[in-house]
């Protein structure tokens, strides 16, 4: 059964839907009785193709679970700006999973032209597997989201056979938490 995890959550998505419905509904009210100006049509049909693009970039990206892999999409930025690579993990391969926190990408590289986005720190799911390692950024992602995220790797790992041992999904975040402190802690004696 296939599994997915988006950058936002869905009561957020519907609270951003609301807005929009709205000037929808008013828009459509003004073209059905023939009070519609040239403006406020055409501003409203931009807001919803706005809408519906940020809606396509939301759901774009994700984190997926089938019955044999994890896999995670690539941003849509330009190759010179990416921050996550498209990759997949065979939950067999598995080795251990960890919480990190990076200024680099997926790839452990220094994009050429993302220096505004890489001077943020960013956190990323890391599995370990024999021969390579993979990021999974989850930025974007709420800690009840990125708890989740790594029971159901764990869960899964477990149902193939791979017993891994890893802490559980809390221990691991309050330990990634106390690593977020000490990098903020050092970033700001500099």
């Amino acid at each position: 059964m296939k599994k997915y995890y988006f950058r936002l959550s869905f009561s957020l998505f519907l609270i951003l839907l609301l807005p929009f419905a709205f000037l929808a509904a008013g828009i459509y009210l003004l073209i059905i009785s023939n009070n519609a100006s040239f403006w406020g049509t055409l501003s409203g049909g931009l807001l919803i193709i706005m809408f519906s693009f940020m809606v396509f970039v939301i759901c774009r990206f994700h984190i997926a679970f089938d019955n044999e892999k994890i896999s995670i999409t690539e941003d849509i930025a330009p190759k010179e700006e990416k921050v996550q690579y498209r990759c997949f993990v065979k939950y067999e391969d598995v080795i251990s999973i960890d919480y990190i926190i990076s200024h680099r990408d997926s790839r452990n590289k220094v994009p050429p032209h993302a220096w505004i986005s890489m001077s943020v720190p960013k956190t990323y799911l890391e599995i370990k597997t024999n021969s390579k390692t993979f990021r999974f950024c989850l930025s974007l992602y709420s800690s009840r989201q990125r708890k989740n995220i790594v029971n159901e790797l764990i869960k899964r790992c477990q149902a193939v056979g791979n017993n891994l041992q890893v802490d559980d999904a809390n221990t691991m975040y309050k330990k990634y938490l106390i690593k977020k402190k000490e990098s903020n802690e050092k970033h700001t004696k500099k």
